[in-house]
């Protein structure tokens, strides 16, 4: 059996991000991992949409907000796998994001790699004007 994953991403306020994040988790080719759903005290209705929606994901609630660095340690007790991983909450993950991570870590015999992030959005175009300063 491949090794195990364990996906973790920390939340604070960030329910509308939360839908696309999980489908595009369910949607990987290497299919071996767990997420775990870090909320850092939100008040949104993350942590009810979450046990709703997506019952096999384990959730762990803060009491207070631990910030991105503070709450994805808060997750590491609840992992199972051989390797973690973290994304963010506003991220969505390419079908073989996990499967080229794994394949890197096997491959080049590394503790940590990371992936490529790419704008989810096409950029905003904008323009701006302003008077020429001569002094």
């Amino acid at each position: 059996m491949k090794d195990k994953i364990s996906i973790i991403t920390a939340n604070y306020n960030g329910l509308k991000y939360l839908e696309p994040l999980f489908n595009s988790l369910k949607n990987q080719t290497y299919q071996n991992f767990e997420i775990i759903f870090v909320d850092n005290n939100s008040s949104d209705g993350s942590v009810q949409f979450v046990e709703k929606k997506y019952p096999e994901i384990k959730v762990v609630q803060n009491k207070t907000n631990l910030g991105f660095a503070g709450g994805n340690n808060s997750a590491l007790p609840y992992c199972d796998g051989e390797y973690v991983a973290l994304i963010n909450n506003d991220m969505v993950a390419d079908p073989r994001w996990l499967e080229e991570m794994h394949n890197a870590l096997i491959r080049e015999k590394a503790a940590v790699v990371g992936a490529k992030i790419l704008f989810y959005k096409p950029f905003v175009f904008l323009r701006f004007e302003t008077n020429i300063f001569n002094p």
